[in-house]
Protein backbone atom coordinates (compact mmCIF):
# COMPACT_ATOMS: atom_id res chain seq x y z
CA UNK A 1 0.00 0.00 0.00
CA UNK A 2 1.58 3.47 -0.93
CA UNK A 3 2.00 5.58 2.24
CA UNK A 4 -0.69 8.18 3.34
CA UNK A 5 -0.21 11.75 3.88
CA UNK A 6 2.23 14.33 2.60
CA UNK A 7 5.37 14.92 0.86
CA UNK A 8 7.83 17.74 -0.30
CA UNK A 9 7.50 19.55 -3.73
CA UNK A 10 10.00 21.80 -5.16
CA UNK A 11 7.63 24.02 -7.20
CA UNK A 12 8.60 26.75 -9.59
CA UNK A 13 5.96 29.33 -9.01
CA UNK A 14 6.99 32.15 -11.49
CA UNK A 15 9.20 31.74 -13.95
CA UNK A 16 12.08 34.45 -15.47
CA UNK A 17 14.50 34.36 -18.14
CA UNK A 18 17.09 35.83 -16.48
CA UNK A 19 16.18 34.57 -12.68
CA UNK A 20 16.27 31.05 -12.55
CA UNK A 21 16.00 29.57 -8.92
CA UNK A 22 14.44 33.01 -6.88
CA UNK A 23 11.08 31.59 -7.87
CA UNK A 24 11.17 28.19 -6.32
CA UNK A 25 9.32 27.52 -3.42
CA UNK A 26 9.19 24.20 -0.98
CA UNK A 27 5.84 22.90 -0.41
CA UNK A 28 3.63 20.13 0.79
CA UNK A 29 1.33 18.08 -1.85
CA UNK A 30 -0.27 14.45 -1.89
CA UNK A 31 1.52 11.52 -1.92
CA UNK A 32 0.28 9.93 -5.19
CA UNK A 33 -0.87 6.10 -5.86
CA UNK A 34 0.00 4.24 -8.70
CA UNK A 35 -1.83 3.95 -11.40
CA UNK A 36 -2.38 0.62 -14.22
CA UNK A 37 1.25 -0.23 -15.37
CA UNK A 38 3.17 2.53 -13.19
CA UNK A 39 5.76 2.50 -9.87
CA UNK A 40 5.68 4.61 -6.82
CA UNK A 41 8.90 5.63 -6.74
CA UNK A 42 10.62 7.48 -3.51
CA UNK A 43 13.64 9.66 -4.94
CA UNK A 44 16.47 10.40 -1.60
CA UNK A 45 19.22 11.89 -4.59
CA UNK A 46 18.89 14.14 -7.52
CA UNK A 47 21.28 16.67 -8.40
CA UNK A 48 21.11 19.80 -9.94
CA UNK A 49 21.66 20.27 -14.15
CA UNK A 50 21.91 22.97 -16.45
CA UNK A 51 18.13 20.90 -17.91
CA UNK A 52 17.01 22.24 -14.35
CA UNK A 53 18.30 25.51 -14.36
CA UNK A 54 16.88 26.26 -17.46
CA UNK A 55 13.56 24.71 -17.02
CA UNK A 56 13.37 26.57 -14.23
CA UNK A 57 13.46 30.11 -16.46
CA UNK A 58 10.69 28.58 -17.99
CA UNK A 59 12.82 28.64 -21.54
CA UNK A 60 11.39 24.93 -22.22
CA UNK A 61 8.01 26.57 -22.27
CA UNK A 62 6.89 25.14 -18.86
CA UNK A 63 3.76 27.28 -17.42
CA UNK A 64 4.30 27.80 -13.44
CA UNK A 65 3.44 26.55 -11.61
CA UNK A 66 5.31 22.95 -11.97
CA UNK A 67 7.80 20.85 -10.12
CA UNK A 68 11.07 21.21 -11.18
CA UNK A 69 14.18 18.11 -11.54
CA UNK A 70 15.07 16.13 -14.73
CA UNK A 71 17.06 13.13 -13.04
CA UNK A 72 17.49 11.52 -9.85
CA UNK A 73 17.42 8.18 -7.86
CA UNK A 74 15.51 6.36 -5.58
CA UNK A 75 13.46 3.12 -4.22
CA UNK A 76 10.54 1.37 -5.36
CA UNK A 77 7.77 2.03 -2.71
CA UNK A 78 4.72 0.38 -3.96
CA UNK A 79 3.97 -1.48 -7.35
CA UNK A 80 0.70 -0.46 -9.04
CA UNK A 81 -1.87 -2.94 -10.74
CA UNK A 82 -0.64 -4.34 -14.17
CA UNK A 83 2.98 -3.86 -13.73
CA UNK A 84 5.10 -7.40 -14.51
CA UNK A 85 7.01 -8.00 -11.45
CA UNK A 86 10.33 -7.10 -13.48
CA UNK A 87 11.35 -4.95 -10.27
CA UNK A 88 10.41 -5.44 -6.20
CA UNK A 89 9.69 -3.04 -3.78
CA UNK A 90 12.64 -1.49 -2.05
CA UNK A 91 15.21 -1.85 -5.09
CA UNK A 92 17.17 0.86 -6.31
CA UNK A 93 16.17 1.96 -10.12
CA UNK A 94 16.72 5.02 -12.03
CA UNK A 95 14.58 6.36 -14.84
CA UNK A 96 14.68 6.97 -18.34
CA UNK A 97 11.87 9.88 -17.84
CA UNK A 98 11.33 10.91 -14.21
CA UNK A 99 8.51 13.27 -16.12
CA UNK A 100 10.80 16.26 -15.69
CA UNK A 101 9.59 16.55 -12.13
CA UNK A 102 11.86 14.96 -10.10
CA UNK A 103 12.27 17.48 -7.18
CA UNK A 104 10.01 16.10 -5.08
CA UNK A 105 9.85 13.16 -2.61
CA UNK A 106 7.57 10.63 -4.20
CA UNK A 107 6.61 10.03 -8.19
CA UNK A 108 4.74 7.42 -9.76
CA UNK A 109 6.63 6.48 -13.34
CA UNK A 110 5.79 3.88 -15.81
CA UNK A 111 7.46 0.97 -15.14
CA UNK A 112 8.78 0.54 -18.40
CA UNK A 113 10.60 4.07 -17.78
CA UNK A 114 12.23 1.79 -14.96
CA UNK A 115 15.39 0.63 -14.80
CA UNK A 116 17.39 -1.31 -11.71
CA UNK A 117 20.57 -0.07 -10.24
CA UNK A 118 23.13 -2.43 -10.01
CA UNK A 119 24.83 -2.95 -6.09
CA UNK A 120 28.57 -2.04 -6.87
CA UNK A 121 27.21 1.66 -8.38
CA UNK A 122 27.16 4.27 -6.36
CA UNK A 123 23.60 6.74 -5.62
CA UNK A 124 25.65 9.67 -6.92
CA UNK A 125 26.00 7.96 -9.97
CA UNK A 126 23.01 6.49 -10.60
CA UNK A 127 21.70 9.78 -9.76
CA UNK A 128 23.46 11.29 -12.48
CA UNK A 129 23.87 9.36 -15.38
CA UNK A 130 20.64 9.79 -17.37
CA UNK A 131 21.55 13.69 -18.31
CA UNK A 132 25.08 13.47 -17.74
CA UNK A 133 26.53 10.05 -19.23
CA UNK A 134 23.75 8.79 -21.37
CA UNK A 135 24.55 12.29 -22.88
CA UNK A 136 28.09 11.61 -23.54
CA UNK A 137 27.49 8.08 -25.11
CA UNK A 138 25.15 9.50 -27.28
CA UNK A 139 27.03 12.69 -28.49
CA UNK A 140 30.28 10.16 -28.86
CA UNK A 141 28.15 7.50 -30.69
CA UNK A 142 26.43 10.05 -32.87
CA UNK A 143 29.78 12.04 -33.56
CA UNK A 144 31.25 8.41 -35.03
CA UNK A 145 34.78 9.68 -34.98
CA UNK A 146 36.86 7.07 -36.15
CA UNK A 147 39.41 5.47 -33.93
CA UNK A 148 42.32 7.84 -33.79
CA UNK A 149 40.28 10.85 -34.78
CA UNK A 150 39.82 14.16 -33.39
CA UNK A 151 37.12 15.20 -31.60
CA UNK A 152 36.45 19.11 -30.95
CA UNK A 153 34.38 19.69 -27.74
CA UNK A 154 33.34 23.52 -25.75
CA UNK A 155 32.62 23.79 -22.02
CA UNK A 156 34.88 20.74 -21.90
CA UNK A 157 35.43 21.38 -17.86
CA UNK A 158 31.39 20.89 -17.28
CA UNK A 159 30.82 17.65 -15.77
CA UNK A 160 29.27 16.36 -19.60
CA UNK A 161 32.95 17.46 -20.67
CA UNK A 162 35.12 15.38 -18.22
CA UNK A 163 33.03 12.32 -18.91
CA UNK A 164 33.70 12.86 -23.06
CA UNK A 165 37.27 13.18 -22.27
CA UNK A 166 37.26 9.54 -20.31
CA UNK A 167 34.89 7.96 -23.07
CA UNK A 168 36.34 8.52 -25.77
CA UNK A 169 39.79 8.00 -24.91
CA UNK A 170 38.48 4.47 -24.25
CA UNK A 171 37.26 3.74 -27.42
CA UNK A 172 40.19 5.39 -29.24
CA UNK A 173 39.16 8.63 -30.07
CA UNK A 174 41.62 11.99 -29.15
CA UNK A 175 39.32 15.02 -27.65
CA UNK A 176 40.62 18.70 -28.33
CA UNK A 177 39.51 20.14 -25.58
CA UNK A 178 38.15 24.15 -25.58
CA UNK A 179 38.27 25.80 -22.07
CA UNK A 180 37.81 29.71 -20.80
CA UNK A 181 40.60 30.23 -18.67
CA UNK A 182 44.36 29.71 -17.99
CA UNK A 183 43.47 27.44 -14.78
CA UNK A 184 46.40 25.57 -14.77
CA UNK A 185 44.96 23.12 -11.71
CA UNK A 186 41.95 22.44 -14.14
CA UNK A 187 44.36 21.86 -17.52
CA UNK A 188 45.95 19.65 -14.92
CA UNK A 189 42.50 17.69 -14.33
CA UNK A 190 41.75 17.62 -17.97
CA UNK A 191 45.00 15.96 -18.92
CA UNK A 192 44.93 13.55 -16.22
CA UNK A 193 41.56 12.27 -17.36
CA UNK A 194 43.06 11.63 -20.94
CA UNK A 195 42.70 15.17 -22.45
CA UNK A 196 44.64 15.18 -25.52
CA UNK A 197 44.62 19.01 -26.63
CA UNK A 198 42.81 21.83 -24.62
CA UNK A 199 42.58 25.17 -26.05
CA UNK A 200 42.48 28.57 -23.93
CA UNK A 201 39.44 30.33 -25.90
CA UNK A 202 39.83 33.33 -24.13
CA UNK A 203 43.86 33.81 -25.62
CA UNK A 204 43.95 31.55 -28.42
CA UNK A 205 42.54 31.27 -31.97
CA UNK A 206 40.09 28.16 -31.60
CA UNK A 207 40.02 27.47 -35.39
CA UNK A 208 43.71 28.54 -36.45
CA UNK A 209 44.60 26.00 -33.23
CA UNK A 210 42.41 22.88 -34.21
CA UNK A 211 43.89 23.01 -37.80
CA UNK A 212 47.77 23.12 -36.76
CA UNK A 213 46.30 20.11 -33.76
CA UNK A 214 44.64 18.32 -36.78
CA UNK A 215 47.30 18.85 -39.92
CA UNK A 216 45.13 20.94 -41.73
CA UNK A 217 42.41 18.77 -42.18
CA UNK A 218 40.14 19.88 -39.20
CA UNK A 219 38.38 17.69 -36.56
CA UNK A 220 35.69 14.90 -37.66
CA UNK A 221 33.14 16.20 -35.17
CA UNK A 222 32.25 18.58 -32.01
CA UNK A 223 30.06 18.42 -29.29
CA UNK A 224 28.79 22.02 -28.55
CA UNK A 225 26.62 22.84 -25.31
CA UNK A 226 27.22 26.50 -25.33
CA UNK A 227 25.60 27.79 -29.05
CA UNK A 228 25.64 31.65 -30.24
CA UNK A 229 29.01 32.28 -31.88
CA UNK A 230 30.51 29.16 -30.37
CA UNK A 231 28.73 27.21 -32.88
CA UNK A 232 30.05 28.74 -35.91
CA UNK A 233 33.93 28.56 -34.44
CA UNK A 234 33.34 24.74 -33.94
CA UNK A 235 31.83 24.21 -37.34
CA UNK A 236 34.87 26.68 -39.05
CA UNK A 237 37.10 23.90 -37.48
CA UNK A 238 35.72 20.95 -38.51
CA UNK A 239 37.06 18.81 -42.05
CA UNK A 240 34.74 19.14 -44.84
CA UNK A 241 31.18 17.10 -44.19
CA UNK A 242 32.06 17.79 -40.31
CA UNK A 243 28.92 17.87 -38.12
CA UNK A 244 28.30 19.73 -35.08
CA UNK A 245 26.23 18.46 -32.60
CA UNK A 246 24.61 21.35 -30.48
CA UNK A 247 23.31 19.95 -27.19
CA UNK A 248 22.86 22.90 -24.95
CA UNK A 249 22.88 26.88 -24.64
CA UNK A 250 24.78 27.72 -21.99
CA UNK A 251 25.48 31.42 -23.66
CA UNK A 252 22.69 32.17 -26.55
CA UNK A 253 19.54 30.55 -27.39
CA UNK A 254 20.36 31.21 -30.89
CA UNK A 255 23.29 29.54 -32.99
CA UNK A 256 25.30 31.62 -35.70
CA UNK A 257 27.12 29.87 -38.45
CA UNK A 258 28.40 31.45 -41.18
CA UNK A 259 26.65 30.70 -44.66
CA UNK A 260 30.55 29.96 -46.21
CA UNK A 261 30.74 26.90 -43.31
CA UNK A 262 27.40 25.60 -44.50
CA UNK A 263 28.11 25.94 -48.08
CA UNK A 264 31.21 24.40 -47.28
CA UNK A 265 29.62 20.91 -46.46
CA UNK A 266 29.71 21.46 -42.86
CA UNK A 267 26.93 20.07 -40.81
CA UNK A 268 25.15 21.48 -37.59
CA UNK A 269 22.79 18.77 -35.81
CA UNK A 270 21.06 18.60 -32.29
CA UNK A 271 21.37 15.83 -29.65
CA UNK A 272 18.61 15.76 -26.70
CA UNK A 273 18.31 12.96 -24.80
CA UNK A 274 15.20 12.62 -24.36
CA UNK A 275 14.91 12.23 -28.27
CA UNK A 276 17.79 9.98 -28.66
CA UNK A 277 17.12 7.58 -25.18
CA UNK A 278 13.21 6.79 -26.28
CA UNK A 279 14.28 5.98 -29.75
CA UNK A 280 15.90 2.79 -28.88
CA UNK A 281 12.48 1.47 -27.00
CA UNK A 282 12.26 0.33 -23.56
CA UNK A 283 14.63 -2.62 -23.60
CA UNK A 284 17.20 -0.27 -25.61
CA UNK A 285 16.89 2.06 -23.11
CA UNK A 286 17.55 0.25 -20.19
CA UNK A 287 20.48 -1.55 -22.29
CA UNK A 288 21.82 1.70 -22.49
CA UNK A 289 21.48 2.42 -19.04
CA UNK A 290 23.15 -0.71 -18.45
CA UNK A 291 26.39 0.41 -20.84
CA UNK A 292 26.46 3.61 -18.73
CA UNK A 293 26.53 1.87 -15.97
CA UNK A 294 29.12 -0.67 -16.77
CA UNK A 295 31.83 1.90 -17.88
CA UNK A 296 31.69 3.38 -13.56
CA UNK A 297 32.49 -0.19 -13.05
CA UNK A 298 35.28 -1.04 -14.72
CA UNK A 299 36.34 2.21 -13.60
CA UNK A 300 36.37 3.85 -17.51
CA UNK A 301 34.42 6.97 -16.35
CA UNK A 302 34.55 8.76 -13.20
CA UNK A 303 32.87 11.77 -11.57
CA UNK A 304 33.11 14.19 -8.91
CA UNK A 305 29.67 14.23 -7.43
CA UNK A 306 29.89 17.35 -4.89
CA UNK A 307 27.89 18.15 -2.23
CA UNK A 308 24.42 16.68 -0.79
CA UNK A 309 21.76 19.26 0.08
CA UNK A 310 18.11 18.56 1.76
CA UNK A 311 15.58 18.72 -0.92
CA UNK A 312 14.25 21.98 0.87
CA UNK A 313 17.86 23.86 0.52
CA UNK A 314 17.87 23.69 -3.35
CA UNK A 315 18.74 26.96 -3.71
CA UNK A 316 21.80 26.32 -1.63
CA UNK A 317 22.53 22.98 -3.99
CA UNK A 318 22.03 25.48 -7.13
CA UNK A 319 24.56 27.85 -5.41
CA UNK A 320 26.90 25.66 -4.98
CA UNK A 321 26.64 24.10 -8.44
CA UNK A 322 27.29 27.62 -10.09
CA UNK A 323 31.00 27.34 -8.62
CA UNK A 324 31.78 24.87 -10.74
Amino acid sequence: MAPSGKQQVVQVTSTDPQDDFSHLSVIEADIPSPADGEVLVKIYLRPVNPTDVVQATGQYGHQAPFIDGSEGVGKVEELGPGTSGRLSKGQRVVAADWGLASWQQYVCVKEDFLVGVPDDVDDEVAATVLIGTLTVLGLVQEAAVPRGGWLLQTASASSVGRQVIQYAKSVGVKTINVVRSDNAEQHQELRALGADEIINSSKEDVVARVMEITGGEGAYSALDPVAGTTTGTCAAALRKGGSVFVYGFLSDTSVHVPVSAILGGKKIDSFIIYQWLPAHGPEGARSKFEEAFKLFQSGVLRIDPGKHYPLAEVRAGRAEGGKA
